[in-house]
């Protein structure tokens, strides 16, 4: 047998055809796995996932019976023909989504690139901020990841790093924490 006649879905559409043959839709899986020249193996991962959508039900250890309203192929068509029509719907939002996006990423970096040069903090914006009650806060302009050294008269020097907040490179101002 070629690959394509050994796949689980040309044997599932096989499986089906048996079930739709067989006398009002019940089928012994020991019959079905010789019918269709198969392991037994290969009929249960197929009966498991029509038994876990609801369309076989077990009526003893071996049997199966059709569970579904309609018959085998027109059930499976309905539902194949749902859920292509709900996929085709998701990949329309997705690609409205993706549009809205790209949109929204030129339009911030439009934003940035017109105002940067006319953004500006002052020091009474920075005392007023809550998350500073007690700190002394440096605005520097550096190249990432340097380090700044402050002598403390009491105690020597403090060290603090400066991390990037615009990336790597030569980084706008950026708020300095100095700590003990």
């Amino acid at each position: 047998m070629s690959r394509f006649e050994n796949s689980l879905g040309l044997l599932t559409q096989r499986f089906l055809e048996v079930i739709q043959s067989s006398d009002g839709g019940t089928v012994d899986l020991n019959t079905a796995a010789s019918l269709l020249g198969v392991a037994k193996r290969r009929i249960y991962d197929i009966t498991n996932v029509l038994e876990g959508v609801g369309l076989i039900r077990k009526k003893s250890k071996n049997v199966i019976a059709w569970a579904g309203k309609q018959g085998p192929t027109q059930e499976l068509q309905s539902i194949l023909r749902l859920r292509r029509e709900r996929i085709s719907s998701l990949r329309q939002k997705e690609l409205q989504i993706d549009q809205y996006l790209a949109l929204m990423s030129h339009l911030q970096r439009k934003v940035i690139d017109e105002t940067a040069p006319f953004c500006f903090v002052t020091s009474d914006d920075v005392r007023s901020l809550a998350c500073f009650p007690a700190e002394t806060v440096v605005a520097i302009r550096a190249p990432s990841q340097s380090t700044l050294s402050v002598p403390d008269p009491d105690e020597g020097a403090l060290t603090s790093r400066m991390l990037p907040q615009w990336g790597p490179g030569d980084i706008p101002p950026s708020i300095l924490h100095l700590e003990n």
